[in-house]
């Protein structure tokens, strides 16, 4: 009985894939885009960096990315 409830276990953990992350973004940038496709992120937009880190300290989102745009 513990062996099959130890493999019950360890199989329902083996593929554990976060889905629908808040993530917090500032601005667009095809570096979202492309993450996107390798892990479910729920995108919201902020104005600035500051709205961005406030929602962070809030916990309303895990993380986020500020993008700024490079002279060249």
């Amino acid at each position: 009985m513990a062996s099959i409830m130890v493999t019950t276990y360890v199989s329902a953990q083996h593929a554990v894939v976060a889905r629908d992350l808040p993530w917090g973004v500032t601005g667009s940038s095809p570096l979202t885009t492309a993450v996107q496709k390798h892990v479910s992120l729920k995108i919201h937009q902020y104005k600035d960096q500051a709205a961005l880190e406030d929602a962070a300290n809030r916990t309303e989102i895990y993380g986020g990315f500020v993008h700024k745009a490079t002279p060249w």
